[in-house]
């Protein structure tokens, strides 16, 4: 067993059990960080989302991959050309998922996110009508469902910073 130390928090794989500790020295496997949360007494993993998920439909600035690059500060914005909205998203999951959330970091402007979600990426159900009108925050959605495409639409261009960070 390898051993090592971390001043921020690990999670580990022991026995095919996660366990959690903070600043000390462990003896188990790492598991990888950036991919998973702790809430209480549970550990979710989260879906990792990359570029080559995403498509874009219609028109518009082409720049959602900055919804996980992990920097609220930055932000999928499709323009100000209001022939681009609504603006649409669609994200590949690559295989069917079990979603128990959908995370948000809410940014500037009150334009309405849309999700709807589909299983063969042709018909896709409604399952979130958000208003973005909470500035600068984090939000959090429940969800329970299994699906393998998300289609995001942005109703329309107001402030430059609309939705920062998605997480599943």
């Amino acid at each position: 067993m390898n051993e090592f130390t971390d001043p921020n928090l690990l999670f580990f794989q022991k026995n095919n059990n996660f366990d959690v500790g903070l600043s000390s020295v462990y003896r188990f496997k790492p598991v990888i960080r950036p991919f998973i949360t702790h809430h209480s007494s549970f550990i979710i993993i989260k879906i990792p989302l990359t570029p080559d998920m995403l498509s874009y439909p219609g028109s518009g600035t082409r720049n959602a991959e900055r919804l996980f690059d992990g920097d609220t500060g930055s932000s999928w914005f499709p323009g100000w050309n209001k022939a681009d909205y609504p603006a649409v998203l669609l994200i590949d999951l690559k295989q069917t998922r079990h979603l128990t959330k959908l995370r948000l970091y809410d940014g500037t402007g009150k334009p309405h996110l849309r999700v709807s979600a589909s299983n063969n990426g042709q018909q896709y159900e409604p399952i979130l009508d958000i208003p973005l009108d909470q500035y600068a925050q984090w939000r959090d959605y429940p969800l329970a469902l299994s699906t393998r495409y998300l289609k995001l639409e942005l109703s329309e261009a107001q402030g430059d910073a609309m939705l920062g960070e998605l997480e599943l």
